[in-house]
């Protein structure tokens, strides 16, 4: 904010922070840092900035905004690697949400870019195995999505089934 005043001075400028939608304080100061509070998407935000000069005279202006949802965040870990045609993969996710909203997580399987059912899933794991030869490119692609508008994210994870050679056991 930026204030003047009709007798020259520069008058002192105070900040404070609220969130309209909970009641909550959010501190004074030129900025706020909203990941630092218990702040969720659709909630208003209100600064509030006055203007005070040397007679004690004071001005007050406030600005709201409406905070969008923010994109969940996400990374898959695909494990082993390397790894071979006996193993069972398994597909990690790590997800979170700035805005705390509930997730949901859906995995999806390729192998050779064809779908495969999952072995298993549960909660933010997902396995598969049976399915590949030496030389397969299997790929797991994770999807979460936040119920809200703009609030989905996705990632994948790939690896190339290794090649095991033959074996003599006896000649």
């Amino acid at each position: 904010a930026s204030g003047t005043e009709a007798d020259g001075e520069t008058p002192t400028i105070t900040y404070s922070w609220s969130n309209t939608t909970t009641g909550d304080s959010l501190g004074g100061g030129s900025s706020v840092n909203l990941a630092a509070t218990s702040a969720a998407s659709a909630d208003t935000i209100q600064c509030t900035a006055t203007a005070t000069d040397l007679n004690s005279g004071t001005d007050t202006g406030t600005a709201d905004i409406t905070l969008d949802n923010r994109a969940p965040s996400l990374s898959v870990l695909l494990t082993p690697d390397p790894a071979t045609r006996y193993d069972t993969l398994s597909c990690t996710a790590t997800a979170s949400d700035d805005d705390d909203d509930t997730l949901t997580t859906t995995f999806t399987w390729t192998v050779e870019g064809s779908p495969e059912a999952a072995t298993s899933t549960s909660g933010l794991t997902s396995t598969l195995s049976g399915v590949f030869l030496g030389g397969d490119e299997v790929v797991c692609l994770v999807e979460v999505d936040d119920g809200k508008s703009g609030g989905t994210a996705s990632d994948s994870a790939s690896v190339t089934i290794t090649n095991q050679g033959p074996s003599i056991s006896d000649v």
